[in-house]
């Protein structure tokens, strides 16, 4: 709370009840000698008189408290002033004022003072206004003739258009905005230009860098090489030892049925011969390993058959698929029946019957061989049984075929016969036989 704003509070605080700050009237007369009477507010009134037309300035409230009232006890009387000294009649040759002596013993009497009647103020109405009075330059026109109202609001338009005129005069005027929007360009394009003589001014960055950082760093990296290279070389050491490894056991328990094992350490023993570039027979024979492994690993945990009838019984057989099986490997051996010499695709006897019913009236569920990399580098001929294990990636329903798509990078030949023994895969015949298994055989 401000100054005023205190001194305004105290005053209404103390003024008497039933008198408020906001309550004080007036009575003022304009050059022409009109009583104007109303109200004092908390800002100056420039008003007109009704009569004439000319202009009256209102002072506002003052924010200074009102002044209390006496009361009646503490007034003096007359009588009492008048026996507390004797007034003896004051020479006007005289200049100064005798004083006489008290009418009781023992007291002093201040100096008199005349006491003269208050005289009635002058009637504004007789008498020309003073010339340093500001009211003085209206001219003061006749008492007697009303000012037209047409020239009374035109007198009041004019008084609202000059005020306001002051009051736009003490604002800034407002700066167009092309001159704001080019002086920000010119800053903006000043500060750029500071911007860029500091970076031309600032030392390049390895000068900037102290000489033991710089030598901290050199360190590091030293040392960080020589990690590298010894934990390279130690690896490139174990390589034969991972190759080995592959070669002795990785073919064994991939043998003996041990597929998630034989997967981890065949798959080892491949990248091993890899990073060493082993083109031998012994590399050839551990990465064909690693493959069948995978296969082996990753079978569908059923049949296909359950696979496409669970498929083929509503939308939630397709979900199960997508969660269950798809990605998952299948073993398959069948007789090639067309190549693309005979126009089309690859195309096997492999058919599987999907549905309830009796089979020659359920659809019917075919490998999609399009694109299958395998049988593009093995090109089989018509007649030939291939044995290959292969990935799935979707089964789709397409004129009354559910056709079984496969992963085009998938393909693989089975060569291991204990392994298919091992998950009961029927090799009787195949294993009295001496030829190589992953060589297509007629039959």
């Amino acid at each position: 709370m401000g100054l005023f704003d205190r001194g305004r509070k105290r005053g209404q605080s103390s003024t008497p009840t039933g008198q408020a700050v906001e309550d004080l009237g007036f009575e003022a007369y304009c050059p022409a000698g009109h009583s104007l009477t109303g109200k004092r507010q908390e800002s100056f009134q420039a008003v007109r008189c009704p009569e004439c037309g000319e202009g009256i300035f209102i002072l506002p409230t003052s924010w200074l408290p009102v002044p209390p009232m006496a009361s009646v006890s503490e007034l003096i009387s007359l009588s009492r002033i008048r026996q507390a000294a004797v007034i003896e009649p004051v020479d006007s040759d005289d200049s100064e004022v005798e004083t006489t002596k008290p009418a009781e013993v023992g007291r002093t009497v201040p100096p008199q003072i005349p006491l003269k009647d208050a005289s009635r103020p002058p009637d504004l109405r007789s008498q020309a206004m003073p010339v340093d009075d500001p009211a003085a330059k209206y001219q003061v026109g006749n008492a007697n003739k009303p000012v037209p109202q047409a020239e009374f609001e035109r007198m009041v338009s004019q008084d609202a258009d000059r005020q306001s005129n002051a009051r736009n005069s003490s604002r800034p005027s407002p700066i167009p905005e092309a001159v704001v929007n080019k002086q920000l360009i010119e800053d903006e394009m000043e500060s750029d230009e500071e911007y860029d003589e500091e970076l031309e001014a600032r030392p390049p960055f390895y000068k900037r860098i102290s000489r033991g950082v710089w030598i901290g760093l050199g360190v590091f990296l030293i040392i960080s090489l020589t990690v590298f290279i010894q934990l390279r070389q130690a690896h490139r050491e174990q390589l034969p030892q991972l190759a080995n490894l592959g070669r002795t056991e990785g073919i064994t328990k991939l043998d003996d049925g041990k597929f998630d094992e034989a997967k981890q350490i065949l798959t080892a023993a491949a990248s091993a011969y890899d990073e060493m570039s082993d083109k031998t027979e012994e590399a050839d024979i551990v990465r064909q390993a690693a493959r069948e492994s995978a296969i082996f690993a990753d079978l569908a945990s059923r049949p296909i058959e359950d696979i496409l009838d669970s498929v083929a019984a509503g939308p939630n057989g397709h979900s199960d698929f997508v969660n269950l099986d798809q990605g998952r490997s299948l073993i398959v051996e069948s007789r090639v029946t067309k190549t693309p010499d005979q126009g089309g695709e690859y195309d096997i006897d492999f058919r599987v019957a999907v549905g309830p019913g009796p089979a020659p009236a359920r659809p019917l569920g075919r490998l999609d061989l399009n694109g299958l990399k395998l049988l593009n580098d093995l090109k089989p001929n018509v007649g030939d049984t291939i044995l290959i294990g292969v990935r799935l990636k979707d089964l789709e329903l397409q004129d009354g075929i559910w056709w079984i798509r496969l992963e085009n990078a998938s393909g693989v030949m089975i060569t291991h016969w204990k392994a298919l023994n091992a998950i009961g895969w029927p090799v009787t015949e195949r294993s009295k036989s001496e030829k190589n298994p992953a060589e297509p055989s007629n039959r």
